[in-house]
């Protein structure tokens, strides 16, 4: 498997390696803080088909208007579609926009008892404003409206936007009451999201608290930075997420290429104390760089593109929901990377469901077959068996059927390829556990293997039935297939003393057993021992010539 990797690249290894973690609440439906920007993004649709006799401007035709959560706000949406608890920490202006914020954040279906402490100077606009929003009588609530034109029949396109806000920092009083709800909160959440926009929320003073103290409780920190921004603020954060423009301007490096995106992640770690950097590359797709050496890319995914607002939040929410279930960080960014691609579909932040996301990765990922993955005792073993079952649950997702099967595959020959073919007609996706040295010795004696276990694991991985090879140690597979559970397991059907490995256990949670009639004379065994034979009869053909030729 080539695009999965540990688990333990999820939590911060600051003090030298990763820590031990009790997560809190439900991993399934997580609750999760974001602090940041909130905004109000308003939206103005019509027809742009005539120019103003006043100007050389186009003239809109107001169809309908609409209001959308924005920024921070957006990233609350997006989890609150995704199945996750958001909890919203932010400021909004004591004014129309703001109560607009508020009973968009209602609408989420936050109940003010679980969100954060009220603070006393908060405003009552009796609008029942979730505890998770503060007022500030003293600045805006920042609003985004933007113009959307359509004309002869195409997709709107933005025709302008006009930005209502305030860059100002946070008063000291309003600051204090954020930072003290952001703490409280905490204690039950299982990750917390910054949303830096630049607008004055996310002071330095706020970031270095809520940052180490989620380093404290082992609740991963994940950042979207504020466009030139000092990254000293959100040092000891998890992840940072900054897009292309971001990271070259952070590290004064040009970013190019995926060569020169992972060298800025790798600088962005190093000097900063991340635990790992996922850089956006737009169509390029992403990177994935973390302090502990791993590089993975993510590979752009062709869409037709309507809008790219909320990309980056797209990616940031699933990124966080990602982890708050525990998944490993590679597989978190194969989902965000799927979910920013159907994202750009839309015209503005649109919901997206976790089902959806899921299958889309597991579209991409059928049929492609991946790296082999050795299964070695311990962690190691932990880590790989969950990337596989993270890879089966996508295919799932996608409707697929997990077909196994497994042997020693020794100078592969025909027979094999001919048990393969039949293995994969059964289904959609074949998975082929291999036994690694170590276990064919046992089983076949010490001059076993010919070939050893990673050449026999590539030659079946280049095979185009094959989609996953994995090499386990264990004499029999029925360990990894109680950790898969595969739909179909696939034997030759050769007589069996014992029957087939797993086939009770594949059976009793509904799967099939399918045994694949073997081709005569067509084993490793029987080619060596012809082999062997022929060499054999020539060594006695020279010995009698030599006797001959003695005699």
């Amino acid at each position: 498997m080539a695009f999965l990797g540990r688990p333990e690249t999820n939590w911060t290894a600051w003090e030298g390696r990763p820590p031990v973690r009790k997560m809190k609440g439900n991993p399934m439906n997580p609750q999760i803080l974001i602090v940041g920007d909130v905004m109000l993004d308003r939206y103005t649709w019509g027809r742009a088909e005539r120019v103003s006799p006043e100007a050389p401007v186009l003239v809109l035709d107001v169809e309908r208007e609409d209001a959308r959560l924005g920024g921070a706000g957006a990233v609350a949406a997006l989890l609150a579609g995704l199945g996750a608890q958001p909890v919203l920490a932010g400021v909004v202006g004591d004014d129309p926009a703001g109560r607009a914020v508020a009973r968009l954040v209602a609408e989420l279906g936050l109940p003010a008892e679980d969100g954060l402490p009220s603070p006393s100077s908060r405003t009552n606009d009796g609008l029942g404003r979730p505890s998770s929003l503060l007022s500030a009588s003293d600045r805006p609530t920042t609003v985004k409206e933007r113009l959307i034109g359509a004309a002869a029949g195409k997709h709107g396109q933005a025709m302008l936007r006009v930005d209502r806000e305030s860059r100002q920092p946070l008063p000291r009083e309003v600051e204090d009451q954020l930072r003290a709800a952001a703490l409280e909160t905490l204690r039950y959440v299982r990750a917390v999201l910054i949303s830096d926009y630049g607008k004055g929320v996310c002071t330095p003073r706020l970031l270095s608290a809520v940052i180490r103290a989620a380093r404290r409780v082992r609740v991963p920190v994940l950042v979207d930075p504020r466009r030139g921004g000092d990254y000293a603020l959100y040092r000891w954060a998890t992840v940072i997420k900054p897009n292309r423009r971001e990271a070259s301007e952070a590290t004064g490096r040009e970013i190019r290429c995926v060569a020169e995106a992972f060298a800025a992640g790798k600088d962005l770690c190093a000097r900063w104390g991340f635990h790992a950097a996922v850089i956006t590359l737009d169509a390029d797709g992403m990177v994935l760089v973390t302090a502990d050496g791993e590089e993975k890319h993510i590979c752009g995914r062709q869409r037709e593109i309507c809008d790219v607002t909320g990309a980056g939040d797209t990616v940031l929410a699933v990124l966080g929901r990602s982890l708050a279930e525990d998944r490993p960080l590679a597989a978190a960014c194969e989902l965000a990377n799927a979910a920013a691609a159907l994202q750009v579909e839309h015209v503005g932040v649109s919901p997206l469901s976790w089902r959806e996301i899921r299958a889309s990765v597991g579209n991409a990922l059928c049929g492609v077959p991946h790296e082999p993955s050795e299964l070695s005792e311990g962690n190691d073993r932990q880590f790989a068996i969950r990337n596989l079952q993270f890879a089966i649950s996508l295919y799932r997702a996608a409707g697929r059927k997990i077909v196994f099967t497994n042997g020693c595959f020794d100078l592969l020959h025909p027979g094999h390829l001919h048990c393969l073919s039949a293995a994969k007609a059964l289904g959609d996706v074949l998975i082929v556990a291999v036994n690694s040295d170590a276990s064919v010795r046992r089983l076949k004696g010490p001059s076993r293997p010919i070939v050893g276990q990673r050449d026999r694991a590539a030659m079946l991985a280049a095979l185009d039935c094959v989609d996953h090879v994995v090499i386990f140690d264990d004499d029999t597979p029925e360990r990894l297939i109680a950790d898969l559970r595969p739909d179909v397991l696939v034997k030759g059907a050769e007589a069996r003393p014992n029957g087939v490995p797993g086939a009770d256990l594949v059976q009793s949670y509904g799967g099939e057993v399918a045994l694949v009639p073997l081709l005569a004379d067509l084993s490793t065994t029987a080619i060596v021992k012809r082999r062997q034979g022929q060499a054999s009869s020539r060594i006695d053909s020279r010995l009698n010539d030599l006797a001959a030729c003695i005699s």
